[in-house]
């Protein structure tokens, strides 16, 4: 079994204007849940109410599932349109996931609470901002690693037994 490594580095100067820009989003538009991940579902970067990293892990992993099982449903009805953003409501949240340059994803979780019009043009604005901001990450050679299942399964047991 092959598992890619991340084809990405980001320095602490670059870490501190990620977190300017996720936090200037959060002050405008108040949401519940900000997350910055890669198509694999990898987090760089989260805010959230009473969240945990492996939380934000889990909700990323699903928004890119989500994301990217949607756009395969819209290759099915027409192979020339092409996803860019998702959006979707429940009976109390707004969710926004939208595709970013370097395939890059961020996903934000809103309460209807708020007034979504703004919320949509504000993410619209982070958006535009992010890209601008991952235009300029650093990509390192991306590397493969291969590892047996077996080996897959004991690191499972050990991460788990930690809990």
């Amino acid at each position: 079994m092959e598992l890619d490594v991340i084809s990405y580095s980001l320095g602490e100067g670059e870490k501190r204007e990620l977190n300017k820009l996720i936090d200037k989003f959060c002050k405008k538009a108040e949401p519940n849940t900000v997350i910055l991940f890669d198509k694999a579902g990898r987090v760089l970067s989260f805010r959230g109410e009473k969240l945990s990293e492996i939380e934000a892990e889990f909700i990323a992993s699903i928004m890119s599932a989500v994301f990217f099982a949607s756009e395969e449903l819209g290759n099915i009805v027409d192979k020339e349109d092409f996803l860019n953003e998702l959006i979707y409501e429940t009976k109390k949240r707004l969710y926004l996931i939208s595709r970013l340059e370097k395939n890059f994803l961020v996903g934000v979780i809103s309460s209807k609470e708020r007034n979504l019009g703004s919320v949509r043009l504000f993410f619209k604005h982070f958006v535009q901002d992010l890209n601008n901001f991952i235009s300029n990450i650093k990509e390192v050679e991306k590397q493969i690693i291969k590892i047996s299942p077996k080996e897959i399964e004991n690191k499972l047991k050990e991460v788990l037994s930690e809990g």
